[in-house]
């Protein structure tokens, strides 16, 4: 099956979105890659793979809105909430701190 453009399987079967940061952003984070989890296997059909693509290019572009920003007020308020309900990585989590549920 052929998935939209930046969806890959990575490790079986699991779907995710993922894209390189753009070199201009390389200085603001240590991050090469944002990889978005779909919560989807590559048996899925195609038309639930594609909405969850077009989520998740809207959460790429809202993680690199705010990369990209100098302030948090120049954010939409679609950006914002794309950034808050983005899973913290683990490196990143505070020492006791449960894992969200993605």
């Amino acid at each position: 099956m052929d998935f939209p453009k930046y969806v890959r399987p990575i490790g079986g079967n699991a779907l995710y979105y993922d894209r390189v940061i753009p070199k201009r952003l390389h200085a603001l984070t240590s991050e090469r890659k944002i990889r978005i989890p779909l919560n989807l296997d590559s048996d899925a059909p195609l038309k639930a793979i594609q909405r969850a693509s077009l989520d998740a290019s809207e959460e790429f572009e809202s993680r690199i809105a705010l990369l990209d920003s100098s302030s948090a007020e120049t954010l939409t308020d679609d950006q914002m909430a794309h950034n808050v309900t983005a899973p913290t990585p683990e490196a990143e989590r505070p020492t006791g701190t449960p894992r969200r549920p993605i």
